[in-house]
């Protein structure tokens, strides 16, 4: 017994080290990338945002593909899972109610040695106005259009060392390739990305990584009236996260989140917890995206609960802050 608890002790100092050593880098190579898709940024499934969005080394539902695609080497059957996202406010104050929609589906087969994942993620803001003007006095409305991104990703991860069963094993390998599209105002542009993350976990500790990256994209345009350079592109984005999670006799799950977008953000940090009330019955907190130098609960604080039964769960989050971007989310899983 005590040689085995050496073993993950021995294990879990050379991820960290591990994790140092190819993170270092990845920060280096961002001194030089664009921006990030929104779509992509934006948190996934009701059940991770209710813990704050600290779910890179929990990432063990059919959401895994988002937030860490060595989640899936966890998942023994297969799911389905949905989320549909609705805005409590307007973020844009010169525009007068314009419609918001983010809807996620997502579908998890294992397949002989590993699990195979297939998801869709779409993100639209409609009835945006084209202005022209330095101030909300002197502008001129031209038209509306509406802000569409799509992405369509492909997913797969294993366990080791047993292949076919998650909980004989200890070490988790997914990785993501995802096409997608985003169109606004006569502009459009097609783009490649995909994550690679894997997860080590003991009885009560899971440690968490996943590296992602956005190759470049160009832009065109469809309308004579909006010109685009052939040669205008946003550069690549290559950014990582890194988390862990106790879990606490199956009652208590916290857990903790760093992120690293990109050079022109700063690094954040996400903290949450899952607490089991009954057998079917969880509630959940948390801190989502947090910068080290703002107030924690000034419009981060998250909150939410679920209902978990043998092949359905729902779950619901939502913010207790008060900010424009305060959202309901809501998803359901089906396992079989």
């Amino acid at each position: 017994m005590r040689t085995m608890k050496i073993k993950y002790i021995y294990l879990f100092l050379m991820a960290i080290l591990i994790s140092i050593a190819v993170a270092s880098p990845l920060w280096a190579v961002n001194e030089s990338v664009g921006g990030a898709w929104a779509s992509l940024t934006t948190g996934i499934g009701a059940r991770a945002m209710g813990m704050g969005g600290a779910f890179v080394a929990v990432a063990d539902d059919a959401t895994a593909a988002y937030w860490n695609p060595a989640g899936l080497g966890m998942i023994d059957k297969r799911e389905l899972a949905f989320m549909v996202i609705e805005p409590k406010h307007n973020i844009y104050p010169l525009t007068n109610g314009f419609p918001r929609t983010h809807q996620y589906l997502s579908g998890i087969l294992p397949i002989g040695i590993g699990r195979f994942g297939l998801s869709g993620n779409y993100f639209s803001i409609g009835g945006i106005q084209h202005t022209e003007g330095t101030s909300e006095f002197d502008f001129e409305r031209y038209e509306y259009f509406d802000d569409k991104e799509w992405a369509l990703t492909v997913s797969g991860g294993m366990s080791y060392p047993n292949f076919q069963n998650p909980d004989r094993s200890w070490f988790f390998l997914g990785g993501n390739i995802r096409v997608m599209r985003q169109s606004f105002f006569h502009l459009s542009t097609t783009g490649v990305g995909g994550d690679v993350g894997f997860i080590l976990r003991s009885r009560k500790i899971r440690l968490g990584w996943v590296w992602n990256v956005n190759l470049s994209r160009k832009w065109s345009s469809d309308s004579e009236e909006v010109k685009v350079s052939k040669s205008y592109s946003d550069a690549a984005v290559i950014g990582w996260k890194w988390g862990v999670a106790f879990d606490v006799k199956e009652i208590l799950t916290p857990a903790f989140t760093l992120t690293y977008r990109q050079k022109d953000a700063p690094l954040t940090y996400s903290a949450g917890a899952e607490l089991r009330l009954t057998r079917f019955f969880f509630i959940r907190v948390g801190l989502e995206d947090v910068c080290f130098n703002e107030n924690p609960f000034n419009n981060s604080l998250r909150a939410g609960f679920g209902f978990k039964l043998p092949y359905l769960q729902l779950d619901y989050a939502t913010g207790l802050s008060e900010n424009l971007d305060t959202k309901h989310r809501m998803s359901m899983t089906v396992r079989y």
